[in-house]
């Protein structure tokens, strides 16, 4: 069993992971980024009995305050959005991984997804050549169909069709995600979720809709086209039948789920305007009669405040949540918002004496 690593540990690993992934990337890290992180990499040599560069000291009050190392941490995440440190682990993690199958991709997931598209792939040409399947367009409709032995063929036919549509839609977006940095290894089982839906769809697609004649070409190219369409796009099998359930319920004569949801939202909302226009229309009557009476100014302010303050709907998150989420957002460069702990460390924590700033200039760093 793997040694659990400790909180600074994984801080440590983590940051080394993003500088290397940026710096892979060609993008610009500060000097002081740099030097706080070999600092920190130059202790846990000495902690675990490795042997350090020559010269090489470490910086015991940088090393003492694990403030710096959080600092450091959400600094190299900045720089690297919008790639995750959690995506970055796990594709460095599989990259130093040794398998035979490592040329189509360094990734585990990628190679077991491909592996289904071939399958697919393989199966589709196979059942293709049968003379009982759909594709030969000579034979009759699919619901038509007498022998057990045709329709089945027919349906294994088109669950192939349907994963060559679901495979091709789930390597797609992996792809994606991988290349930007931000796959997460933890939704991976949703990837092969998603992949049996669209086996599902595909083939309710593909036998269930009624299509063309099928004693034409189109006719017969149609069912194992909605077959890859719908293993493709899944989602869109699923709203629709959705929409038909309701429209069906409608038909009937009662109310779908989501007709009584927006009913009930609306009823909610016009009782809350009416609460809102009663309590404010009170509010009103009584400053007018405050204004007549000679009230304080301050006073009449405070209730005038006071009223605003009721209209305001509560917020979920604080300012100090939603300030964070836009930094992080921004670009490091372009962010010009310190607190006073980060000011002072700017300042005095990590000021690089004269020499060295005068050879990172030089060499254009930070």
């Amino acid at each position: 069993m793997p040694q659990q690593l400790t909180i600074r540990q994984h801080y440590v690993r983590d940051c080394n992971l993003m500088l290397r992934y940026a710096l892979n990337k060609g993008i610009t890290i500060p000097a002081s980024v740099i030097k706080t992180l070999e600092a920190f990499n130059l202790k846990e040599c000495i902690d675990h009995g490795e042997a350090i560069p020559p010269g090489a000291t470490v910086d015991e009050k940088v090393v003492g305050d694990i403030k710096t190392l959080v600092t450091t941490h959400e600094r190299l995440t900045k720089i690297v959005y919008p790639a995750t440190p959690d995506s970055i682990r796990y594709i460095s993690e599989e990259e130093n991984k040794n398998s035979w199958w490592r040329f189509l991709s360094p990734i585990s997931f990628i190679r077991q997804m491909m592996a289904a598209a071939f399958f697919c792939l393989l199966a589709f040409m196979g059942l293709s050549l049968i003379k009982v399947v759909g594709m030969d367009t000579s034979q009759t409709d699919f619901l038509g169909m007498e022998g057990g032995l045709e329709r089945f063929s027919n349906i294994l036919f088109f669950l192939t069709a349907a994963g060559l549509g679901a495979s091709f839609a789930e390597l797609f977006q992996a792809d994606e995600y991988i290349t930007k940095g931000t796959f997460e290894p933890r939704y991976r089982f949703s990837y092969w979720a998603r992949f049996m839906l669209g086996l599902i769809a595909g083939l309710l697609f593909a036998t269930l809709m009624p299509l063309g004649d099928p004693s034409t070409e189109m006719g017969q190219l149609a069912r194992p086209t909605m077959a890859m369409v719908g293993g493709f796009a899944s989602s869109l099998v699923y709203k629709t039948l959705k929409r038909l359930v309701e429209m069906v319920e409608i038909f009937i004569g009662g109310k779908s789920k989501a007709v009584k949801k927006v009913t009930k939202q609306r009823d909610k909302v016009f009782n809350e305007i009416k609460d809102i226009r009663g309590k404010l229309t009170r509010q009103i009557a009584e400053l007018s009669e405050d204004l007549n009476s000679g009230m304080d100014p301050k006073k009449v302010k405070a209730k005038v405040d006071k009223m605003f303050d009721d209209l305001v709907p509560p917020q979920e998150t604080t300012a100090e949540e939603r300030d964070y989420e836009n930094r992080k957002k921004l670009p490091f460069e372009l962010d010009k918002e310190h607190s006073a702990n980060e000011e002072q460390y700017r300042q005095y924590e990590y000021r690089i004496p004269a020499d060295e700033s005068v050879a990172d200039s030089a060499d254009n760093v930070g």
